[in-house]
């Protein structure tokens, strides 16, 4: 994260360039040892290509696995932004003009386009009619830990590098870390459902306030609390010293192992005695990105006095369906960061995938163009937020 972008051009180029060498000529079926694949095949994210037999060199299985899941985990975000950009332009009263669309992948990304196109236009119209004020969070985004570490325990052929659920701490910052804490949350508490509270909470706080809050009849607080909220905090909240329950996602320590850790960074390499190398690594690291998972972001839309119906309605749409917008850039970031770094692939493993006739390398150059037409189709539309 944190790339300058790279025209698609290039990409592509230097990807198909990158891939010449693993086409296995005057082969009319593309066939590896567990079969014939087709090279339209889609690969389900969680499919076990690396216990495969790919031959003697296991990096190779493992470079498939990462692949396999970055292609599927992008066809998934197209998808889904599609998905968000016709309902808001839907909503919205917009057509959606679709011109004449590409084959196969060209009619996914030609389909993306139109319809981000329509949802920018609009937004902003929705924006200037209304003089709408939107205030948004960035996405929380973390990577599983678990299948990461599992992979490159494979990777050197040695299970017992896999970490301890209690051993995470090692390669994950304490501020970063995340996930289901059944003791005490040492940091803060994110929920979706209400979940204890007794510190800041920033989102829907229920309870007693000691600053600024929207009371119902009742005088409790409903809403956002500036101050300490003492209830419940639908959001994150920001857990006293010490630690306490957490309903909901903790961030930070756990005073017993997390179930399902994950982390907001990347994570530290392996203990050097795992071996497996850095190109080992890199195909895992691919797998963990295709896993990774987005919080959804806060988004507040108001607008300066007392909003007509027609407003509230374009106004609670917008915050229904730009979560998922902001949720897919996220994703959409770290795929990126390890698509490239994949774009040349080390000798070793181009002369074991060619031996194995690896299909799924075909479609990397896909898979990056796919990256880059979310990424644009998002800043599009929450790019100006």
């Amino acid at each position: 994260m944190g790339k300058s972008r790279v025209p698609t051009t290039w990409i592509a180029t230097m990807s198909l360039a990158a891939l010449a060498a693993v086409v296995v000529h005057g082969c009319e079926a593309e066939c590896g040892p567990s079969g014939c694949v087709g090279a339209d095949r889609r690969y389900a994210v969680g499919r076990d290509l690396a216990a495969e037999d790919w031959g003697p060199d296991a990096r190779v299985g493992v470079w498939a696995q990462g692949l396999a899941d970055v292609d599927a985990a992008t066809a998934d975000l197209v998808a889904d932004l599609t998905a968000a950009c016709d309902a808001i332009a839907f909503e919205a009263g917009l057509a959606i003009g679709v011109g004449p669309l590409g084959e196969g992948p060209d009619r996914d990304r030609d389909r993306l386009e139109a319809s981000c196109s329509a949802a920018s236009v609009a937004l902003r119209q929705l924006r200037a009619e209304l003089a709408l004020v939107i205030d948004v969070s960035a996405p929380r985004c973390t990577i599983a830990m678990v299948p990461q570490a599992a992979c490159e325990a494979r990777c050197a052929g040695d299970a017992g590098c896999v970490a301890p659920l209690g051993d995470f701490a090692a390669r994950c910052p304490a501020d970063a870390l995340a996930g289901s804490c059944e003791g005490g949350c040492e940091g803060a508490c994110e929920a979706s459902d209400p979940s204890p509270c007794a510190g800041s909470c920033e989102g829907r706080c229920e309870g007693d306030c000691d600053g600024e809050c929207f009371r119902g009849p009742e005088g409790a607080c409903r809403g956002a609390c500036e101050g300490t909220c003492e209830g419940t905090c639908v959001g994150t909240c920001t857990l006293p010293e010490g630690g306490g329950a957490c309903r909901g996602t903790c961030l930070g320590a756990c005073s017993s192992p997390l179930l399902d850790p994950r982390c907001a960074v990347e994570l530290e390499p392996p203990s050097s005695s795992c071996g497996g190398g850095t190109d080992c690594a890199l195909g895992c690291r691919a797998s963990g990105a295709a896993r990774v998972r987005c919080e959804a972001p806060r988004v507040s839309v108001t607008r300066a006095g007392e909003p007509s119906p027609a407003s509230r309605t374009s106004m609670a749409m917008l915050e229904r369906h730009l979560p998922l917008v902001l949720i897919v850039h996220g994703r959409a970031l770290a795929l990126e960061e390890v698509g490239m770094e994949m774009v040349l692939l080390p000798a070793a493993i181009r002369e074991g995938a060619a031996e194995a006739a690896l299909p799924i390398l075909e479609t990397q150059a896909e898979t990056l163009e796919r990256i880059e037409a979310v990424l644009e189709a998002t800043s599009g539309l929450v790019g100006g937020l």
